[in-house]
């Protein structure tokens, strides 16, 4: 009995799952689940989203989105596919995330200034201790232009086990403590077929880019283990602050 228990119990999930699968199929379901997913992300990121439609998989955690926009200030990013997998929590509180992949993007701007007013982050010393860890990110096909000038395109850009961490209060060495931090590891990163354009002249192709990163107090200490460019090849640890 006890297995047979287990048997049905098993397959009352499975067939759950299907029910659950069938409904946000249903063209009014659909319908409602798009708007409230524009709703929630229009409201959280502060920009103007649309999203033309949504599948979800309940029995595997994931969601497709297809055909969003986002805009503000000059500033706008189309994806025709936008794909999200979600694990949960783990037993330590840290949210993960499976996968997230885009294809398709389209990334145009105005100014380099007007890029900086659209994602500077805003704070107001109400940060909370969380985590946040991506098993990988994954952008295909992306096309970006900046004014009239600079364009480029990215064939794959790809990052993985990307730890995201805010705190309260963050030790930098051994005394001076920063509030409100952000620290973001990156246990790699690839690269590959990425151009830049200036005014219709190609400035460089970047043929392929492996390595690894960390981002913590506006400083990027990145380590690149291969990296082909226009005939030339070279590795080693660099560091980036941001003023």
């Amino acid at each position: 009995k006890p297995i047979q228990w287990a048997l049905r119990a098993i397959l009352s999930l499975i067939a759950l799952s299907l029910i659950l699968t069938g409904i946000v199929q249903i063209p009014y379901v659909q319908t409602r689940i798009v708007t409230y997913a524009t709703e929630i992300a229009t409201e959280s990121l502060g920009l103007e989203i649309v999203i033309g439609s949504v599948e979800l998989h309940p029995f595997y955690r994931s969601a497709t989105l297809s055909d969003i926009t986002c805009s503000s200030e000059g500033v706008e990013l189309l994806c025709a596919e936008f794909d999200l997998k979600y694990k949960g929590s783990d037993p330590n509180g840290v949210y993960e995330i499976g996968e997230i992949k885009l294809d398709g993007v389209r990334f145009f701007a105005e100014s380099l200034d007007q890029i900086n007013a659209v994602f500077a982050i805003d704070s107001d010393g109400g940060h909370s201790n969380s985590e946040i860890f991506f098993e990988s990110f994954e952008i295909r096909d992306f096309d970006w232009q900046i004014g009239d000038s600079l364009s480029g395109n990215i064939e794959l850009f790809s990052l993985d086990s990307i730890l995201f961490e805010t705190t309260n209060k963050i030790e930098i060495g051994e005394a001076e403590m920063r509030e409100g931090e952000m620290v973001i590891n990156i246990g790699g990163y690839e690269i590959l077929n990425a151009s830049t354009d200036v005014d219709g002249t190609n400035l460089l192709i970047v043929e392929t880019s492996i390595g690894d990163a960390r981002f913590e107090n506006s400083k990027l200490d990145l380590t690149v283990d291969v990296f082909k460019a226009s005939g030339m090849e070279l590795k080693g640890e660099f560091e980036t602050i941001r003023n």
